[in-house]
């Protein structure tokens, strides 16, 4: 049953966050690194190596890369936990 239940949540939750990246990138931004970094040592110039070599286009492919694998990882789960919910009735 967990294996239907958890992809679910799981799901939702990437979507808020996903919405909410969308609709206000810097404070999705901010407090998703906030949570993280509590000590606030994650902001850096903009002149910065780890900001040159990593610009934000980057970092926003790589979030809809991690956002697609998920869903699909959880999809698959998803789909398992039916069949073995069903093999068990």
């Amino acid at each position: 049953r967990m294996l239907s239940i958890a992809p679910f949540i799981l799901i939702l939750c990437f979507a808020f966050m996903g919405t909410w990246a969308i609709i206000d990138f810097h404070g999705f931004f901010a407090a998703f690194h906030g949570v993280f970094f509590p000590q606030g040592n994650w902001t850096f110039s903009s002149e910065s190596l780890l900001i040159c070599m990593y610009p934000t286009a980057f970092w926003m492919a790589m979030g809809a890369l991690w956002l697609a694998t998920t869903a699909l990882a959880s999809i698959i789960v998803l789909a398992i936990g039916r069949k073995f919910a069903h093999i068990g009735e």
